[in-house]
């Protein structure tokens, strides 16, 4: 991943081509329980080991096989955490070493094109924006 660190606010925006049956989402006028009785949750299993202070904060799909999650391990001053699920299983991607850096959102536009947002803790209270980006490679 590469990696971005500046003072300023980054905004990322995406437009996704998947369609999507709003009745999933919202129960609007003239919409029944019947019309989301079709609707099912599944439970896959976590990537984070029993017993490991991390946590999630962003996913991103754009396939059921292609999914990314975002988040930071709390072990010693913190670090940035993503994982790649592959339709079966989620799967660590490893990411720069940035001290005292935590990863909040991420949004996967392919499978070469991932960007992950987030913040490094600075001296005297500083905090600095953290953009990561997955170019299919690294």
């Amino acid at each position: 991943m590469t990696l971005f660190v500046c003072c300023v606010t980054s905004f990322i925006f995406c437009a996704s081509s998947l369609a999507v049956d709003q009745r999933t989402f919202a129960a609007g006028p003239g919409v029944t329980d019947e019309a989301t009785s079709d609707v099912t949750w599944s439970i896959v299993q976590s990537p984070r080991k029993v017993g490991a202070a991390s946590h999630l904060y962003g996913v991103s799909a754009f396939s059921s096989d292609e999914a990314w999650a975002a988040g930071d391990r709390l072990e010693g001053e913190g670090s940035p955490l993503v994982y790649r699920w592959n339709g079966a299983r989620w799967k660590s991607v490893s990411t720069p070493p940035i001290e005292d850096s935590y990863l909040k959102d991420i949004v996967a536009i392919s499978s070469a094109d991932v960007w992950a947002v987030g913040y490094q803790e600075g001296d005297c209270y500083q905090v600095f924006t953290v953009t990561e980006h997955w170019n299919g490679a690294a």
